[in-house]
Parts: structure tokens; sequence; C-alpha cells
């Protein structure tokens, strides 16, 4: 652009008005008819203040004395530099663009070079700095990420310039910003664990410090002391791990700690709200949250314990036991009985696996201490040591067909307790007690089979009392089941008298109970009717068969003399369900004399589909002799028959 107006003053001196220009320098060049100047740095003219837009080096030594080359627009011979407030010396401008300058002393940090010229003076910014001294990092927020990085870290210190490098630990940031002499925004590669944010520049490196600690990935948790406190809260807890960082949160399960004081890396202490039962203590930073594990559990208040299984276990101990319940917590013992367990683990809050200790037959509670107390013993705690013993079972008959309720008494049975008659299991059992169970019997062949309990501390040994028959028949017999072989008679009475001449006599007497026990298994119906014998050992053949009972004494007067059936009779008849059997009670015969011939008396009836199990017949049986027989010793014999 031509000057406005020009005056040459004289051979080495011209007055000219400047153009109007945009911001920036410009070369003043002379035309005469010799030809134009050539464009030196001394012919600058400069529109607007000038601009700085890198400054190399950006850092040196505190002394002084670094040569820098400035870039902007704007330079123009007769320049000035300073570096913060202080002046540089030796400043040279080689162009509109760029200068050189010698750096003076100063103090550590950061400071804007500013360039001034007629124009005016640069406005600071990032590109204009230079840092004296190593950078320093004062913080870094925030102290954590995750281990693949990716996040924004804000860098705080003194020293910083635009020619910063930041690494994180020995990897470089992805990239970095330079927002001030004390400030900077990197981008954390991918890591792992903790380590230091270091910052570079041409002046050197910053010290590490706890300062520039940051944390790839979430923190962990390895202890909690204590680890069980009250319901309530309030107890202070020490939490022992690694990568806690300044900003970390402290939970109890899902409720926050009511206060935290993060003491080191590796340790804080946090105090436990108002809780129940066993939590996880986790720390949560910017990178996340520790993972849980059984050494950050927190138990508040006593414990429980709900399960033992196996239930029971050989007296001599080593018995890998379950235990379930809650307020479980690493810091704590076992102990079955009074005996402290052989070992144990704490697999969670509500779980222990624990080694039985060695101890004498019978059962004990299972209870778990902590810092709290020991757990309330109850009958879910209950582990039997030794095998149980059978003492009885009844009923002790039933059908091949199985079927039968049983209710087998003996000791040390536990709630995991199976039965066996014979090779074969119970269709179903349900413990009723430590001493009571019932079993269902399953099908079997007939024959009598031993009845056993077997726990985790062995099987019951067999005896007599623990026998059960199984048995396909319709047995009648005299004496109460089981029987030793299945009958279908019983000799209901044997009933003597004497008859003096002449003189009438009745002798009374009740039967035996008889027992009726239908194990046919298709509940089909019965009936049990009574028969006159003939007197055993009688000579007189006219006495044989069912016709009526004979004089069997040699000092009767004839020899065929006899007593009518019908002086027999039977009275008080009952038929009764025995115990344990559901059926209904069978129907009772009204009795009465005996008729003449192979003839008998009804006496107790039990309907098709309430027939099967055991029952009682009870009788009273009356002989009366009349007057007209002869002296001597009569006796009436009756048998029961079923079908």
């Amino acid at each position: 652009m031509p000057a406005t107006s020009v005056t040459v003053d004289s051979s080495t001196s011209i007055t000219a008005t400047a153009p109007a220009g945009s911001a920036g320098a410009v070369d003043v060049t002379v035309a005469t008819g010799g030809g134009t100047s050539a464009p030196d740095p001394g012919d600058l003219f400069a529109y607007g203040p000038p601009t700085v837009g890198l400054v190399s080096p950006d850092a040196g030594s505190t002394t002084g004395g670094t040569l820098v080359a400035v870039t902007g627009t704007g330079f123009s011979a007769g320049a000035t530099v300073a570096f913060g407030a202080t002046a540089a010396t030796g400043v040279t401008v080689l162009s509109g663009t760029e200068l050189t300058a010698v750096v003076p002393a100063g103090s550590a940090g950061s400071v804007d070079v500013v360039v001034t010229t007629p124009g005016g003076s640069s406005v600071p910014a990032v590109g204009d700095l230079f840092a004296y001294g190593a950078p320093t990092v004062t913080a870094v927020t925030p102290e954590s990420g995750p281990a693949a990085g990716g996040n924004a870290v804000t860098v705080d210190g003194t020293g910083f310039a635009a020619d910063t490098s930041v690494r994180f630990g020995t990897a470089p940031a992805a990239s970095v910003t330079v927002v001030s002499g004390t400030e900077l925004t990197a981008v954390a590669p991918a890591g792992s664990g903790p380590v230091d944010v270091v910052v570079a520049t041409p002046a050197g490196a910053s010290a590490v410090s706890a300062s520039d600690r940051y944390v790839f990935g979430p923190p962990a948790v390895t202890s909690v002391s204590p680890d069980s406190g009250p319901a309530t809260g309030g107890t202070v807890v020490t939490v022992s791990g690694a990568d806690f960082t300044a900003d970390a949160t402290v939970a109890f399960g899902s409720s926050p700690a009511t206060s935290v004081t993060v003491v080191s890396p590796t340790s804080l202490q946090a105090t436990a709200p108002s809780l129940s039962g066993s939590v996880d203590v986790t720390v949560t930073t910017a990178a996340g949250t520790s993972a849980t594990t059984v050494n950050d559990l927190f138990a508040a208040g006593l414990p429980s314990v709900s399960g033992v299984s196996p239930d029971g276990g050989p007296t001599a101990g080593g018995t890998s036991v379950t235990i379930t319940g809650t307020g479980l917590a690493p810091d704590e013992l076992v102990f079955f009985g009074g005996v402290l367990a052989a070992g144990w683990t704490v697999d969670s809050g509500t779980q222990i696996t624990a080694t039985s200790p060695p101890g004498t037959a019978g059962p004990v509670d299972v209870t778990v201490t902590t810092g709290q107390g020991t757990s309330a013993t109850s009958s879910a705690d209950v582990f039997t040591y030794g095998a149980p013993t059978v003492s009885s079972v009844s009923p002790s008959t039933g059908p091949t067909s199985g079927g039968t309720s049983v209710t087998i008494t003996g000791t040390d049975f536990t709630p995991t307790a199976t039965v066996a008659f014979g090779l074969l299991p119970a269709t179903l059992v349900t413990v009723n007690s430590s001493t009571s169970i019932t079993a269902i019997t399953p099908a079997a062949s007939a024959g009598m089979v031993p009845v056993t309990v077997t726990t985790p501390g062995g099987t019951s040994a067999t005896n007599a009392a623990a026998q059960f028959a199984y048995s396909d028949q319709l047995d009648v017999s005299c004496a109460a089941p089981p029987y030793a072989q299945p009958q279908l008679s019983c000799a209901g009475i044997d009933l003597p008298a004497t008859s003096l001449d002449g003189m009438g006599q009745i002798t009374q007497a009740p039967g035996d109970t008889t027992y009726i026990t239908d194990d046919r298994g298709t509940s089909a119906g019965w009936s049990v009717s009574a028969y006159l014998l003939p007197t055993a050992g009688n000579p007189n053949p006219g006495c044989a068969g069912y016709a009526g009972f004979c004089n069997a004494s040699v000092n009767s007067a004839s020899a065929d003399a006899r007593i009518p059936a019908g002086n027999f009779s039977i009275s008080n008849v009952t038929c009764t369900t025995t115990d344990g059997n559901t059926n209904p009670e069978p129907t009772a015969g009204p009795g009465g004399t005996f008729p003449s011939g192979p003839r008998a008396v009804s006496l107790c009836t039990a309907a098709p589909g309430s027939s099967s199990g055991s029952f009682k017949l009870n009788a009273t049986f009356s002989l009366d002799i009349p007057e007209s027989v002869y002296a001597g010793s009569y006796q009436a014999t009756v048998e029961y028959l079923a079908f």
C-alpha cells in the first residue's frame, strides 16, 4: 500500500503517512529511479499490537540466559520482550513474525512472554508461556479411573507450558491440553493399579509425590477390623486394602458409612450405620467399587444358625459340616457342644464350612461366636454324634403290599435320617423328634426283616425289637402280632368243670384276647366264628365231631353221657381295632348257645374295604351242667376259625 503522503527530508530521511492496513507487520520500502529498497527487519512497521503464538524452548533454568525464539505477529524493529514483569535482554527482531530474546533470571513457575511495539503489547495466552525450572504437580482430579483409560484428568501444579508432556506411570497420556501455567487436562491411557502422574517440560520433569497419585481400576478391600458390631451402628471400622483415594466413599451393604477418613492408599476408617446380619463393606472411588469377598464382611448383632448339613457324624469327628445362618463373619469361632471345631472356613455371610471335632455319642448344638456374642441354640443347629438306636417298631406287622404306617422309637434320630425295612428304603419318612420316626413300609416279600435307621453318624444295629413281619395271610392268634408262624385258628378256651351228682352247676370264664390280623393286602373282608371241638382223648366214638362235648371222666356212670351243645354259650362279645389301625371297628356278633351239629357261633365280622390291619376279639364263655348228669369232670373246647 502506498503511503498517503511522503516528504523527503534528506538523502537519509523521509517522512511518510501510513495508509490503513491489517493487523500485523509489513515492510516499509522506498522506491526511486534507481530501484526499490530490499526488505529488512529494520524496515518493519506493525499495524496494531503484536501477538505471541509460540515460545521455543518454552522452559528453562531460573538463572536465565536461555536464548528463545518467539513466534507471533506484528513484530517490528524496536520491539521489547518481557518474561512476566522482567525485561528480556538481547532482543533481535528477525521478521514481523519472529524474534529472539535472552531469558532473564526468574522464579520457579510459568510466566507469559509479552512482546511490546508502538502498536501495543501482546495479550497473554497459553502459547506465550515460559516455565522457569521443572514443573510440579499439586493435585490430580479425579484421583482414579477405569483400567481402560480414556477419561479426562485435570492436573494442577506449576511450571506448565505449551510444550508439556504428561505420563501416567510409564505410559504417555493419550492427549494433553495446557489450560494455563498451573493447569492442564490429560486423557488417561490404559493402565493398572496406582501410578504417579508426571509432567515434563524442556526444563525437566515433576518430582513424584502423594499429590500426583492416580489409580487405575477400582479399589480392593482385604480386611475389616473389627468385623462385627452392634446392630445399632456406631462401630469405627478400619478397612484395609489397596487403591484408596482421598475421595473414596464406604458402604456397609447398601447403607453408606456415617463417616469416612482416608488414612492412606491402603487404609481408611469408617463408622458403621445401623444394620442387621452380615454385609459386605465396599469402597468406591472414581474408578469403581471394590469387588466383594468374604474378607470384607461385617456382621451386625448376634449370629444365628439355621441349618447344619449333614446333621450328624461319627464320634471320631472329621465330618465336613455346612452351617447356614446369619451374622457370620471371618473373625469368629465355631463350637460343637462346648468343643471348638477342628477347623472352619467362612464361605459367605450366611454359610460356614466346619470340620467336626471328636465327640460323645448323642446330640449337641452347633454354635457360632463373634465379637457380639454366641448364637442362640435351637433344633435347627443340632448335630448328632454316633449311630442311632431302635428300641421298638409299632405296628410290627403289615402286608407284603407295603403302605403300613410304622412308628419307630429309639435315640439319636436326626432330621435327615433314613429308614430301611430289610434292604428296602421306606417310601416316606417323617422324623418327629430325636426319639421318634414315622415311616411307610415299602412292598416286600413275606417274612421278618430288620428295621434300621441311618443318619450321618451311622446305621442302627439290628435287635429283636427292631423287626417287622411282612405277611400275606389272614391270621388268628391267641398272642399279639407279630406271629412266628401264620395261622388260621386259635384255641379260644379250654374250660373244665365238675358236677356233683344231682346238683346243677354253671362255670363261667372270659376267654383270652384273640387277635385277628389281615395282611392279605386286598381288604376283602373276613368273619371269625367259634366252633365246639370234641373232648380230647374221649374213648366214646359217639362224642366225635362237632356235636357237643362229652363226659371224659372214668368216674362217670355212663360212657355215653354227654351235655348237649345248647348248654354251652358265648356272651359279652367285643370286636375292636388295635392301636394305630384307622379302620372302623368290626361288627360284633350277639353270641348265644352252640347249635347241635357242625355249626358255629359268629363272633366278629369285618366288611370288605375295612378289614386290613389288626383287631382284637374278646368274649365270655359259660358251661351249664344240669342236675341230671352224673358227677364227674367235664370239658368244653372251643376253636376260632376265620374265613
